[in-house]
């Protein structure tokens, strides 16, 4: 026993009424409605004013998200739209900083729609909560991990996923926050491979899809055979809680439990990561097997602008696309109703007035696209329509394949549609142009033209004649001769001292029945061929006659003759034809 103690011990605190108590309070990651929500409680009691303060999920970037300057009073809340963030429902980490100081932080897993974690209770854990943003939080009811099953897994792709999947099912009439569970493919010599993180969860009667990619953090840190594998389940106790094995795998299916998750398994031929297993959909299983990208222009002569993709049904039942979207390559998405019948083609092409002034108005083309496809190469993949996760397909082309499909002027095109998309041997070069929908290059535009004959500037002179080739197309003539009036024989002449003549194709659309639809002709004039300013002296569009006095003969072998006197006459004048590009 210690001896008495005669005189009381004494402490004294000072209460710093002033200390900041801000802490992260609540977390909205999924909506089907609203932008990511992130709510901040004052747990202190004076008000604080957030100058300087910010939102990040990006540890290495502590002022990604500045908020606003706003006060929030003691024992109150402040709610802010975090679309900046772009929070990951699948989770993530959100911190708190005031400057470069870190003042709170909460990391998360798989989050529920419209649900939201929060603090709750006197130590102010988190848990899942009902939306209460910007007022006192209310958890919600979760469950036991007693009803969680493997229910579907993935793990030989080809064209519907890049990555090997699982998915787990909650068989319970509440959510259940799976955090710390255990998952493995080798039961006995890692059977902790992969924890669950914290503030996970599985919705009621839901799933949730795990990526088994090989990496750590939200996916799991290994792979699955398609020749021979098993998942287990453990808590977070290392009791047994489901347990399943497989064999050899068909690609591009998924397999899992007959309904229920009890019984015996089957094979998929849609995956239904994230629904029920018993989840059928006509429309979904017909773009399976009859969607397909059949003509790619990546390398357009006159630049990217003229790209396009060409998308064929190639089975016998029609395709609703509404909801299909690019989700590599290029970022494009069917957002309309549209029907796609058998053997029909589509387009999605990179500038709709380039595409057109070189094809013309036949082809069927759903929309413009953003981004790129690459000169070099890369991966394009096709996304059914949601609640569906998978590719129809997914694939990578070359640009070494056919060296005239790399800015030469062909395109990519598909030989059959029974190959597989990312081999050469399914693709050949298109003829010069390519054929989008069936159409080939205009002719009557210089657009086409450029095409029809591999020219890629308009200041090109293929054939060595001096002639460049917006000149030659004008006239009519062939930028790859330079022999007789495809060379300098067939360029503009002064027929005398103050007129000048030339030959125009015939276009029975044109104004005058001649002249190139994208070109506008303009015959300048000076007294000296020195010094001076050009003037003009007649012009021609494709929907106006000449301007000016100029003189149109009779059609001859396609082309009409024109003659422009200037009007400022004299016995010597200079006169040169300038031609604009009106795309």
């Amino acid at each position: 026993m210690g001896l008495p103690q005669f005189a009381p011990t004494a402490h004294t605190w000072t209460v710093d009424a002033a200390f900041t108590m801000v802490r992260l309070n609540e977390v909205l990651a999924d909506s089907l409605t609203l932008a990511d929500q992130v709510e901040l409680h004052n747990y202190g009691t004076v008000p604080v004013t957030l100058t300087g303060w910010s939102l990040t999920d990006d540890a290495l970037v502590p002022a990604k998200f500045p908020l606003p300057t706003t006060t929030i009073p003691a024992g109150g809340y402040a709610v802010f739209s975090s679309a900046l963030l772009g929070l990951d429902p699948d989770g993530e980490v959100v911190s708190l900083y005031q400057g470069a100081t870190l003042r709170d932080s909460v990391a998360f897993g798989h989050q529920l729609p419209d649900l939201t974690i929060g603090r709750t209770g006197q130590d102010g854990a988190w848990s899942l909560c009902t939306q209460m943003l910007g007022a006192a939080n209310v958890r919600a009811v979760t469950a036991d991990l007693s009803g969680i099953r493997i229910s579907e897994w993935f793990s030989s792709g080809d064209a519907r996923y890049a990555d090997d999947w699982l998915e787990l099912s909650n068989s319970q009439a509440i959510p259940v926050n799976h955090a710390g569970l255990h998952i493995t493919d080798n039961r006995l010599g890692n059977p902790t491979a992969h924890i669950v993180p914290a503030l996970s969860f599985i919705a009621a009667s839901g799933y949730v899809k795990l990526i088994a990619d090989g990496n750590g953090g939200n996916h799991m840190p290994f792979t699955l055979d398609s020749q021979q594998d098993d998942i287990t389940l453990f808590n977070s106790n290392g009791a047994l809680l489901d347990t399943v094995q497989f064999y050899t795998q068909t690609t591009d299916y998924s397999q899992g439990r007959d309904a229920g998750g009890i019984g015996g398994l089957s094979q998929y031929e849609l995956p239904t990561a994230g629904l029920a297993n018993t989840t059928t959909d006509a429309n979904a299983l017909a773009l399976l097997r009859g969607l397909r990208v059949t003509e790619i222009m990546y390398n357009a002569l006159g630049g990217s602008e003229f790209d396009y993709v060409e998308l064929t049904n190639v089975g016998a039942t029609a395709l609703q696309l509404q909801g299909v979207k690019f989700v590599s390559g290029l970022t494009f998405a069917f957002t309309v109703p549209t029907t796609l019948n058998a053997g029909e083609r589509i387009l999605v092409v990179k500038n709709l007035t380039k595409f057109r002034s070189r094809y013309g108005n036949t082809p069927v083309v759903a929309g413009t696209y953003t981004g790129n496809l690459s000169d070099g190469g890369e991966g394009v993949a096709i996304q059914l329509p949601p609640p569906f996760d998978a590719n129809v397909l997914t694939f990578n082309y070359a640009d070494n394949w056919y060296v005239s499909t790399d800015g030469a002027g062909t395109a990519l095109r598909t030989i059959s549609a029974a190959g597989l998309w990312g081999d050469k041997d399914t693709w050949t070069a298109s003829a010069l142009g390519g054929s989008p929908g069936g159409v080939a290059t205009r002719t009557d535009t210089f657009s086409g033209w450029m095409t029809l004959n591999g020219v890629n500037a308009v200041t090109d002179d293929n054939d060595n004649d001096g002639i460049p080739a917006l000149i030659e197309s004008a006239l009519g003539m062939n930028p790859n001769s330079g022999n007789g009036t495809h060379g300098v024989a067939g360029a503009p002449v002064a027929t005398s001292g103050s007129s000048y003549t030339f030959l125009v194709p015939v276009n029975a659309g044109a104004a005058q029945g001649h002249g190139v639809t994208d070109l506008v002709y303009n015959v300048q004039s000076r007294a000296d061929i020195a010094t001076g300013a050009w003037a003009s002296i007649a012009a021609k569009s494709f929907t106006t006659s000449w301007s000016g006095t100029v003189s149109v003969g009779a059609p001859v072998s396609g082309f009409v003759p024109v003659t422009v006197t200037d009007p400022a006459g004299g016995a010597q004048r200079f006169f040169r034809l300038q031609v604009l590009w009106v795309p």
